[in-house]
């Protein structure tokens, strides 16, 4: 579980795992998704029970975007969120592309 406040947010990263969000209680959430690190697109969690999966390798935002949410979120295969590699807390998804690990 991660508990998200209304001033937290997971800057842009990316796992070697599928990640499965489910909003539990709170909300709504707002997670920002970037294929190929030129553009992005954006998926709402607005109730309990929504969902979202993410393939390996996706770079991910995720904003909190009212008081509070609790998320349930699953990797698989078996990772830790701590395995997760951080872009620079500058970059977005722009013309250079994927950030230089």
């Amino acid at each position: 579980m991660q508990l998200l406040t209304g001033i937290d947010e997971a800057g842009w990263h990316t796992l070697d795992a599928e990640t499965s969000y489910t909003l539990m209680e709170g909300g709504p959430v707002a997670i920002t998704l970037s294929h190929n690190g030129t553009s992005a697109y954006g998926h709402r969690l607005l109730a309990p029970s929504d969902s979202l999966k993410v393939g390996p390798g996706v770079l991910q935002a995720t904003s909190c975007l009212g008081a509070f949410a609790l998320l349930r979120v699953q990797l698989s295969p078996d990772a830790a969120l701590t395995d997760r590699k951080l872009a620079p807390d500058d970059w977005v998804p722009g013309p250079e592309g994927r950030p230089k690990w």
